[in-house]
């Protein structure tokens, strides 16, 4: 496979997983109480489920997840490199996406659910591997 087709496959790959898990998110927020009880749960478990399969090909198969929480005394210069722009980004992105979270919670009638705490902690966990993914860097 070539590595253009490769990268490709792995942005599609971290999309489907990111839609996946604000859906597994969702399931939990308000716009589901409407829905009925069995719908809610098929909701879940699909997303779930897709959020499982997308992240082994996104992040396990790849070696992302494991290059990204390397110690650094086993990286050379290059890979200490990219990993410290990736986990940079990870932290900009964090801090954007928590601050927008709790401006939406603190300005509408949301209430926070646990589940809305565990994707700030799996969304932080991800976004180097994240980052590196979308650049298609390798180890």
């Amino acid at each position: 496979m070539t590595t253009k087709k490769k990268n490709t496959l792995q942005k599609i790959s971290i999309v489907i997983h990111l839609i996946s898990l604000v859906g597994w998110t969702l399931v939990f927020s308000p716009f589901t109480k409407a829905l009925p009880e069995i719908w809610a749960k098929n909701l879940f478990l699909i997303s779930l489920g897709i959020c499982a399969l997308s992240s082994y090909f996104s992040f396990r198969k790849t070696g992302l997840l494991k290059f990204t929480h390397t110690k650094t005394q086993d990286l050379d210069e290059r890979e200490l490199a990219v990993t410290n722009d990736a986990i940079r980004f990870g932290y900009s992105a964090l801090a954007i996406t928590a601050s927008i979270l709790l401006f939406v919670i603190a300005l509408t009638s949301w209430q926070i659910h646990v589940t809305h705490a565990a994707f700030i902690l799996y969304f932080s966990h991800v976004l180097p591997a994240i980052y590196l993914g979308w650049k298609g860097e390798e180890r």
